[in-house]
């Protein structure tokens, strides 16, 4: 990346980045199930906060409750069953507006009548997702039994049923991340960011990555094209973008200027490396075949650069932005060495 300069970033509209980033829409999610079967409690887990009721009584829940949160939008449901319920209203007004649906049977009573009906109803939806709730009250064998059971019922591969205790807090990360892999692309991250708790930090890293990827893709695009200090005006705008990106992944929101901050400070850290993209721009302005080889090496080494820099960033927020300049340097210096080795075995 370019040395750090408060005027290569000018270009960046923080504002319009957030508009942006608020258009990629909030996913929503239904949690359907018989009365009992645990569906407020699964909710409050993986969202680590009381959005939903919960009630030792089993049917707590008499009306569907439309929560608006500003990560996401969620439907949870009184069971399926309860008075009041008409299929038609079921389908269009949950099942049709769901990007993930949430099939919680109860480990307790394994698949009732009611479950058989409604999954009929849901079979089909593309974001479909069965969990066997409650598996804290079940020991080994018990639980082996009732996912057969549910396999048998609803005639699925027993590997698509989750198991989860939502009481304990267990088998919700593998049930975040199976959610994370349904969602369509731009809604992954408000997804991901509304997850709360350091359980869901492998979650979030895995998302983070993925961000990192895109982002590092752009700027080998960039860094590659011929022209002296072009990229340096691109790539400084980017490196934000992917800096707010990620901190929106792990639930932060900063503007332009605390972003700026943090760059720089991060920056700082990294030390010389920081200047080797602007050598490469410089080296492209050299007539002839310096141009040429400018441009291929601008567009590894910016590739690389990303990958490093934004792999750091996942690094400093996994540690509660508590790093020593020593282990940003050293951390940051060993990702670029992956990196660009592994662009140039991928360009051969």
């Amino acid at each position: 990346m370019a040395k750090y300069s408060e005027d290569a970033y000018k270009s960046f509209n923080s504002e319009r980045w957030q508009q942006a980033s608020a258009d990629m829409g909030k996913p929503r999610i239904a949690i359907l199930g018989f009365t009992g079967a645990g569906k407020s409690m699964l909710v409050n887990a993986l969202f680590g906060q009381k959005i939903a009721s919960v009630n030792a009584r089993a049917g707590w829940t008499k009306i569907p409750q439309f929560v608006e949160h500003k990560l996401f939008e969620l439907i949870d449901t009184p069971g399926f069953g309860a008075d009041g319920w008409k299929h038609e209203e079921f389908a269009f007004k949950i099942i049709e507006p769901s990007d993930i649906i949430i099939h919680v049977i109860n480990g307790a009573a394994g698949v009732t009548d009611y479950d058989l009906e409604m999954y009929d109803l849901i079979k089909d939806h593309p974001g479909l997702i069965i969990v066997l709730n409650k598996v804290d009250i079940l020991d080994s064998q018990e639980m082996a039994e009732s996912i057969q059971g549910i396999s048998v019922a609803l005639t699925v591969s027993k590997n698509k049923v989750l198991s989860v205790s939502a009481k304990e807090c267990s088998g919700i990360e593998s049930l975040a991340a199976e959610m994370t892999r349904l969602l369509p692309g731009t809604k992954k991250t408000s997804f991901v960011s509304a997850l709360s708790g350091d359980k869901f930090t492998g979650n979030r890293e895995k998302q983070a990555l993925a961000v990192v990827d895109k982002y590092a893709l752009g700027a080998a695009t960039i860094g590659a094209v011929p022209i002296p200090l072009a990229d340096i005006a691109a790539l400084a705008p980017l490196q934000v973008a992917m800096f707010l990106h990620i901190a929106k992944v792990f639930g932060h929101s900063y503007t332009k200027e605390q972003a700026l901050a943090i760059i720089a400070s991060l920056m700082g850290s990294i030390g010389a490396r920081s200047i080797a993209q602007a050598t490469v721009s410089i080296f492209k302005g050299i007539p002839g075949i310096g141009s040429v080889l400018g441009a291929l090496a601008g567009g590894g080494m910016a590739h690389a650069t990303f990958k490093a820099f934004g792999a750091l960033v996942i690094y400093f927020f996994k540690n509660n932005q508590n790093v020593s300049t020593a282990d940003i340097r050293s951390y940051y210096n060993r990702q670029y060495e992956q990196a660009r080795r592994k662009y140039k075995r991928k360009k051969k």
